[in-house]
C-alpha cells in the first residue's frame, strides 16, 4: 500500500525570481527559526526538532518523515555533529515565505570514528502565525533533474512517462529522492500543483487507493490534530486515463486551513497522484482556471524501457533473486511478478491473475540496531489499528521463515470500501528488516489463497550476496 509519506506536499521553487527580497532582508524571526533548528540538530535534541516540524507534520500527515527519518539516523550513526547553513534565496510575501537554504553537516561516524560530511540544498515554505513563523514544507532539491527535465515550464520524464506543464508565471522544480515528483508554485505562494509518481505495492484501483488513503487520514486526524471538512469524491480523468478524485478542506488546531484536491491514476504497477492545494482555501477559485488548463495538459505516456540497477534484483521465471542484498523468493504459478523501484531498498510484488490479491516482499535498513521483528510488527499493527476501519487482529506471535526466526501478524481491515485479510511476516538480519505481506482481497478469498501465500513465504531464503 502506498504509504502516507508519499502524499503530495506543499513544495517550493528551486530557483527564486521575481518579487521578493534578498537574503540580507530576511526577517529576524525567520532566521531565528532556522537557528533554533540548527542548534537542535547539533545537540541531537529530537524533541526540539519535532517542535519546529510540528505544524508541518500536522498538515502533511507525516509527509516529512523522510527528513525526520534522516535526522534520526544521523543522530544514531554520527557523533560530534556540526551544522552550518547558508541562506541562498528568500521570497517574503505578506505572511508567507519561500526559503532556499543549503545545509552542511559534519562529524564522525559513531562506529569507526572516521570523519563524515554531507551537504544538501532544501527549499522551505513558511507561514507567519502572530509573531512566529511556522515551517509548512521542506524538501531536498534535485538540481540536476530540475535543469535537465524542465524546459520552458514543461517537465518531461521518459522513465515514468509523465509530462506536466506549469501555469504561466508559476515556478517549477523537481524534488530529490522520489521516483518522480515535480511541483509548480504560484507567484504569490498561495497555491501549488504537485505531480508524484510512485510504485504501487499490491493491486489497487485508483478508487480503492483514494478512498483507502482518505479513510486512513480521516481516522488518524484527531491524533494528528487535524480536521477534514467538506470531503467529496468522484470519478475523474488524468492524462486521458481513468482516475479518482478526492477534495477536502484540512484544518489544524491553531486555525490554519488548506484546500486539498487529489487525483489518483493507476497505470499498471504505477500510481500517478496530482495534488492541487491552496492556502487559505477561499483563494483557490482565483487559480482554478489556470490550474484546470495545466491539469488538462498533463500526459501519461508509454514509459521508456530502462534497465534496472543490480540492487533492484532480477527475475528467473517465477523466482525473484537479489544478488546485492542476498535473498530470493518464488511467486505462485502464473502470478504476475514485478520489481519495484520505490520507497524501499528492495521491493517485489506478486499479483494474482485478474484479481486484487497480492504478495509483496520488501527490505529496509533499520534506523536503530536494537529494533526486533516483534517491535516492527507490533509498531505497524498499532499504526494500522488507528488508520483503518474494522481493524481486527486475529493472531500474532513468533514464527519461522525457512530456518530463520521471524514474527508474524494476521489481520483483517477495511480499505477502499473492501474488506481485506493480511498476513505479515517480518525478519531481522543484522541491520536489515525483511518483511512480507500477503493480502487476500476481498477477504473471502483467504481460504483459497492462504496455501499459495504460505508456499511463497516458505520459498524465501537468504543467500550469499555478490560483493
Amino acid at each position: 500500500m502506498m504509504t502516507l509519506r508519499r502524499l503530495p506536499r506543499l513544495l517550493m521553487a528551486a530557483v527564486l525570481v521575481g518579487v521578493g527580497c534578498g537574503a540580507g532582508a530576511q526577517p529576524a524571526a525567520i532566521t531565528g527559526l532556522y537557528e533554533e533548528l540548527r542548534m537542535a540538530i547539533e545537540t541531537e535534541d529530537t524533541n526540539a526538532v519535532l517542535g519546529v516540524f510540528a505544524p508541518l507534520m500536522q498538515l502533511q500527515a507525516s509527509a516529512q518523515a523522510g527528513w525526520l527519518g534522516e535526522l534520526s539516523t544521523m543522530f544514531t550513526q554520527r557523533e560530534n555533529i556540526a551544522v552550518e547553513m547558508r541562506f541562498d534565496e528568500n521570497q517574503v510575501i505578506g505572511q508567507k515565505a519561500l526559503i532556499l537554504v543549503t545545509w552542511a553537516f559534519s562529524g564522525k561516524t559513531t562506529e569507526t570514528g572516521e570523519p563524515w560530511s554531507q551537504t544538501e540544498q532544501r527549499v522551505d515554505l513558511l507561514v507567519q502565525k502572530g509573531p512566529r513563523w511556522q515551517m509548512l514544507g521542506s524538501d531536498a532539491i534535485d538540481q540536476e533533474a530540475t535543469k535537465s527535465k524542465i524546459v520552458e515550464g514543461r517537465f518531461a520524464d521518459a522513465d515514468t512517462g509523465l509530462e506536466a506543464v506549469a501555469p504561466g508565471g508559476w515556478r517549477m522544480f523537481v524534488e530529490a529522492g522520489a521516483k518522480a515528483s515535480v511541483a509548480a508554485f504560484s507567484p504569490d505562494l498561495n497555491a501549488t500543483l504537485n505531480w508524484v509518481v510512485a510504485d504501487l505495492p499490491g493491486t489497487f484501483t485508483a478508487e480503492q487507493l483514494a478512498r483507502g488513503q482518505q479513510d486512513a487520514l480521516t481516522k488518524l486526524a484527531p491524533t494528528l490534530g487535524l480536521e477534514f471538512r467538506d470531503v467529496a469524491m468522484a470519478a475523474d480523468t488524468l492524462g486521458g486515463r481513468s482516475a479518482f478524485r478526492v477534495r477536502s478542506t484540512v484544518a489544524t488546531q491553531d486555525g490554519l486551513e488548506v484546500y486539498s484536491d487529489l487525483t489518483y491514476c493507476v497505470v499498471g504497477p504505477t500510481v500517478y497522484v496530482l495534488s492541487r492545494s491552496a492556502i487559505p482555501p477561499n483563494t483557490y477559485p482565483t487559480y482554478e482556471q489556470a490550474i484546470n488548463r495545466a491539469v488538462a495538459a498533463t500526459m501519461i505516456i508509454e514509459a521508456a524501457a530502462t534497465q534496472l540497477p543490480p540492487e533492484a534484483g532480477r527475475l528467473d521465471g517465477q523466482k525473484y533473486i537479489n544478488d546485492v542484498y542476498g535473498c530470493q523468493i518464488t511467486a505462485p504459478p502464473d502470478w504476475t511478478v514485478r520489481i519495484g523501484q520505490g520507497q524501499f531498498r528492495l521491493q517485489v510484488t506478486m499479483s494474482e491473475p485478474g484479481g486484487d490479491s497480492s504478495l509483496t516482499l520488501a527490505m529496509v535498513q533499520l534506523p536503530r540496531p536494537d529494533i526486533t521483528a516483534e517491535m516492527a510488527v507490533k509498531g505497524d499493527d498499532n499504526i494500522a489499528s488507528q488508520a483503518f476501519e474494522g481493524y481486527k487482529l486475529i493472531r500474532t506471535g513468533e514464527t519461522t521463515l525457512g530456518d530463520l526466526p521471524a514474527y508474524e501478524s494476521l489481520t483483517t481491515f477495511d480499505f477502499g470500501g473492501q474488506k481485506r485479510q493480511r498476513h505479515r511476516v517480518y525478519l531481522v538480519d543484522n541491520d536489515r528488516l525483511f518483511f512480507m505481506f500477503a493480502d487476500a482481497a476481498p477477504a473471502d478469498k483467504w481460504n483459497r489463497l492462504a496455501p499459495l501465500f504460505d508456499e511463497a513465504f516458505k520459498s524465501f531464503k537468504l543467500i550469499e550476496a555478490t560483493p
